[in-house]
This record gives C-alpha cells, structure tokens and sequence, in this order.
C-alpha cells in the first residue's frame, strides 16, 4: 500500500531543482530523495566506488538502489516545470496594463529570469509572484501524482 504524501513536500522538492539533480518519490514509503548529477552519472557509467572518496560512497549507493528499482518514480524535472511559462503567465494574470507590459517586456530576450525577478522586487509584488508560482507548482505537482496514482494530502 503506498503512504499518502505531503503535496507540499512534494513542491519543496520540485522547488530546488536544477539541471544538476534529479528528485525521486518512492511511491511505497512516501520518502523522497534528490540525487546529484555525479551520483547518477557514477550509477549510469557503472563506475567502480572505489573511485570516488569515501563520503560519496553511501550517496552512490542510494542512486544505485533509486535508479534500479521501480519503487521509485522521478519528480517532474525543470523541464517540466517550464518556470519561463509560469512568469509569463503571471504576466499575463496582472491587471494593471503597465506593470502587465512591463512584467511582459522583461521575460523576453537575453537574462529574463533576472530581469523578471529583478523587475517584480523594484515593483513590491514579490509576494503575489510567490503565490501564484507555489499555486503553479501545486498544479503541477497534483497531475504527477494523480497520473502516478499516488495519495496525497493538502493538509
């Protein structure tokens, strides 16, 4: 029987994503776990342990039963999270035409990210950001696990 999960757990991991780590569910205990690119690129390679330290031994182990084992499923990834669309659809939800434009304005081009967040704090509606991202990432978050057909709670 799988353990019903926390969807804000489940968000915290999404959260911290990057393109240098993966996070995993595993569907029976609930537990979640984030592994590091070089981990998972030992397990791939099927490199010896003995090459690497010895603090990184028991990680690569942990990747080595998470990758091998159909316990675990993988969170969706940045890729799937598409961040630019969520900050262009906040754009898009702001009624002031203006602040609209110029939110608009700033997700395009070379350095949208930093211009997006740069532009939200010099304009104080970090917050409204934030609700509507963690809104986003719930959203996101829900379908995987329904799709996955995992038990989850708001509480």
């Amino acid at each position: 029987m799988t353990k019903v999960v926390h969807l804000r757990d489940v968000m915290s991991e999404m959260q911290v994503m990057n393109d240098e780590c993966l996070a995993f569910l595993n569907r029976v205990t609930g537990e979640l776990c984030t592994l590091a690119g070089e981990e998972i690129r030992a397990v791939e390679g099927d490199r010896d342990l003995e090459e690497y330290p010895d603090w990184q031994h028991d990680d690569i182990r942990q990747a080595d039963e998470i990758l091998n084992s159909e316990d675990w499923l993988e969170l969706p990834t940045t890729y799937d999270i598409h961040e630019w669309e969520i900050m262009r659809d906040f754009s898009d939800a702001v009624d002031d035409e203006r602040l609209r434009n110029e939110l608009l304005d700033a997700v395009h081009g070379k350095g949208a990210f930093r211009h997006f967040k740069d532009t939200i704090r010099y304009r104080g509606i970090e917050d409204a950001w934030q609700r509507f991202r963690d809104a986003a990432l719930a959203a996101i978050a829900r379908s995987w696990l329904e799709r996955n057909e995992i038990a989850y709670t708001e509480a």
